[in-house]
């Protein structure tokens, strides 16, 4: 997310749609990190959670409490980003913005960091 941002790549390492995917991103200088995005039905819709660790560079030696704060913000816009997708709306759009202040109310952010931390 701008204005950190890094020319990276990222491969799948696992995936089973449409319940899990697995990916291994190489950002360096920063290192590499293993990210699983989780789709779990809920209701009519479902939830989705994000989860990320470093596994090697200098990212990994950031102390997880001070990874959390960082993650669960990049996270949370990526989370919000991809409902903006799944549902055909635009972010600048005024169904956008009310389904953004929906979706703080549910704390999305928090579901995604307390996932990461199991």
């Amino acid at each position: 997310m701008w204005p950190a941002v890094i020319n990276d790549t990222t491969s799948s390492a696992s995936w089973d749609p449409p319940h899990q995917m697995v990916m291994i991103a190489r950002g360096w200088p920063l290192g590499e990190a293993r990210g699983t995005i989780e789709v779990k039905p809920r209701g009519d819709g479902c939830v989705v959670r994000i989860r990320e660790e470093a596994t090697s560079g200098p990212a990994a030696l950031v102390p997880r409490p001070l990874a959390d704060v960082l993650l669960r913000w990049r996270n949370a816009d990526t989370l919000h980003r991809l409902a903006y997708l799944a549902e055909g709306l635009q972010p600048e759009s005024e169904d956008a913005t009310a389904h953004r202040e929906d979706a703080e109310t549910v704390d999305e952010t928090a579901e995604v960091t307390a996932e990461r931390r199991q």
